[in-house]
């Protein structure tokens, strides 16, 4: 039986609170972290005076002790601003007449362009000298006229008049601090069964929008498991990152202890997911685009380990159900290890076009959606140790995992993968088909062993490539904005020119540009001509190549034929430019010196050309389409 109460805590006893871990944070309460806005706006509302909601806490009689279960950002906020409040004096703490005033003692003429400096030259003087409240209570305002007088030579001998128009400001700050370390926060205490607290948490946080779905499970997946394989220590060690960024924050997190929890080597589900989602960006950064701040929650791993459980994305919040019974306790370490196994095989896979120079050398991230590689993992992971039952409608049911050994069909579907799983890749991002949320095409094609290994002949491979390429050309009307290459761009010049570069050029210091044949500065030019009525797309793969780094900028803005000066100092002759890089020859840029060419006639040429072009480059690619190389068995883990 709970029973609560009504309370009240001063901000300074809610410091005190927290510096003394009398108040502390429970396990359930890890999920969220305040932006930086946040934690300004929350003050600003204290400053304002405005009502700011109620702290829930649990008194926890065997410990002595109080958890925060709702409010913990309000009161890490608290914390923050007494140890260090001068981070939260800005604009708003400024009297409007103080940076005029201040300007015109300069004696400038033109002292009105001095009014933001004079501002942010404040506000950077507070954050910069006052560590504690103590300090701001320590005030001296003569301090600032004498460094308001070093930036500002021209007003020195006049501090006292600096200090006359400075002190309302400071003094109306150093009263605010004091009067918001007595500020009454109002509080909830709750007392009885702590069983009911997760609950209490999710039923608190279920109704409004400020945690995500990810955040409430922290909140409600609390049941442990211990990994055994150092293979997995990484998992520890992103959480307890985490814990400790948190703690740095001034946020004092229950039974966390950084040597106990490395040492224990206990995770919650959340916990485990989170961190695999860190491990997985950190690892594999051409396949994963994950938050570097260790703080936020990716949803990565909770998608891969939602799809290889055999549940639906959308029932996400059942995961720890699910993972309970499908994998538990004594199969986490292994089941952890094969979802791993099973991401080296996709990046055995596919990842040479992720890996490719020109993708890593920009670090973009990867081609794909995280949808998109899930469902090429999963359905790996799926297809090698999952056995289950489909009912009339195509339903899973019965869904088992056999860890040890993969299933007897596995050799034949590997093979199948092997041949066909890059192809049906690059067709699904040259047509955009995980455009969108894409979580019923995963909840589809985890469990679709046609999808990936499915034979695709070069015909329907040509003509996916086609349509793509016919539909950006309706896509890009260019004049003098010209869009950067994307996703399906970048993947078509892997496909392009994976086969012609050698293993040398891929890891030599050399450096390639994504330029266009008919270069922007070219194509805008001669489209002023029409008054802005014609609009091409100047940023087709049709008129894409890859260049050398320096031969491309040493030609500046004209074609590779435009002049050759830039060639005396290349190690390419305009043949091996053409052959390796551009696959043109002179006469198809020819018609770019015509300036009598009509609107009609201009657009007519340009786009016979890219169409030219285009269908050569596709040759290209079909004459290595069917000598795709065998993965070596050993390749694929």
């Amino acid at each position: 039986m709970n029973t609560w109460e009504q309370a009240s805590y001063t901000a300074i006893e809610i410091n005190n609170n927290i510096i003394s871990k009398f108040f502390v944070v429970p396990p359930y309460q890890r999920g969220y972290v305040w932006s930086e806005k946040q934690k300004e706006q929350f003050i600003d509302t204290l400053k304002r005076g405005l009502p700011f909601g109620t702290i829930l806490l649990y008194r926890d009689e065997k410990e002595n002790k109080y958890q925060i279960i709702d409010g913990l950002q309000r009161c890490t906020t608290i914390f923050n601003f007494i140890n260090k409040p001068a981070p939260f004096f800005n604009e708003d703490d400024i009297e409007d007449e103080l940076p005029l005033k201040l300007a015109r003692l300069t004696g400038v003429v033109n002292y009105a362009s001095l009014i933001n400096p004079i501002k942010d030259h404040l506000i950077n003087w507070v954050h910069n000298t006052f560590y504690s409240m103590d300090d701001v209570q320590d005030i001296q305002y003569i301090d600032y006229a004498f460094a308001f007088t070093s930036s500002y030579p021209s007003v020195k001998g006049r501090e006292n008049e600096v200090v006359k128009a400075i002190r309302p400001s400071l003094k109306r700050f150093k009263d605010l601090c004091e009067n918001l370390c007595k500020v009454r926060i109002p509080a909830i205490v709750i007392k009885g069964d702590d069983d009911a607290l997760p609950e209490i948490f999710e039923r608190i946080n279920s109704k409004g929008t400020q945690l995500s779905k990810y955040q409430i499970y922290a909140a409600t997946w609390t049941k442990t498991y211990k990994l055994n394989s150092p293979k997995l220590f990484d998992l520890i060690k992103f959480n307890r990152e985490r814990y400790e960024s948190m703690t740095n924050d001034g946020t004092d997190i229950a039974d966390f202890n950084p040597i106990s929890y490395v040492k224990d080597r206990k995770l919650n589900l959340f916990e485990i997911a989170f961190a695999l989602g860190k491990m997985l960006g950190d690892k594999y950064p051409f396949l994963f685009d994950t938050n570097k701040e260790i703080k936020d929650v990716d949803s990565l791993g909770f998608s891969l380990i939602t799809a290889c459980v055999g549940i639906k994305n959308s029932h996400s919040k059942s995961l720890h159900t699910a993972f309970d019974a499908v994998v538990g306790e004594q199969k986490v370490d292994i089941f952890l290890e094969r979802i791993l196994q099973c991401v080296d095989t996709a990046q055995s896979l596919i990842g040479k076009f992720n890996k490719f120079k020109l993708n890593a050398r920009g670090c973009v991230g990867p081609l794909h959606t995280e949808f998109q590689i899930i469902s090429l993992i999963a359905n790996i992971f799926v297809a090698r140790y999952a056995k289950y039952e489909k009912d009339e409608i195509d339903r899973i049911e019965n869904y088992s995992l056999s860890l040890e050994n993969s299933n007897e069909t596995w050799n034949n579907y590997e093979n199948q993968l092997k041949e066909n799983a890059w192809k049906r890749y690059c067709l699904d991002i040259l047509n955009a088909r995980w455009k969108g949320s894409g979580d019923k095409k995963l909840d589809a094609i985890v469990f679709d062993t046609s999808y990936y290994g499915q034979t695709i002949p070069w015909n329907d491979f040509e003509s996916g490539i086609k349509q793509w390429y016919n539909d950006t050309k309706v896509e890009k009307r260019e004049h003098k904005r010209v869009a950067p290459p994307q996703e399906s761009e970048k993947l078509f010049l892997a496909l392009l020119y994976l086969p012609v570069f050698t293993a040398a050029d891929q890891v030599d210091q050399s450096k390639y540009d994504v330029e266009h044949l008919m270069t922007k500065n070219i194509m805008k030019k001669c489209l002023d001509r029409y008054d802005g009525q014609l609009r091409l797309p100047i940023g087709s793969i049709g008129n894409l190549c890859l260049l050398p780094q320096r031969e491309n900028r040493s030609k500046r803005d004209k074609t590779i034929y435009g002049d050759d000066v830039f060639l005396k100092k290349s190690k390419y002759t305009l043949s091996e430019l053409e052959n390796k890089f551009t696959f043109t020859q002179q006469k198809d840029l020819m018609w770019i010196e015509d300036q009598s060419l009509s609107r009609d006639q201009f657009e007519k040429s340009y786009m016979e050309y890219i169409d030219s072009r285009f269908n050569r480059l596709v040759n290209n690619i079909k004459s290595q389409y069917d000598r795709t190389k065998k993965i070596p068995r050993s390749k694929l883990q």
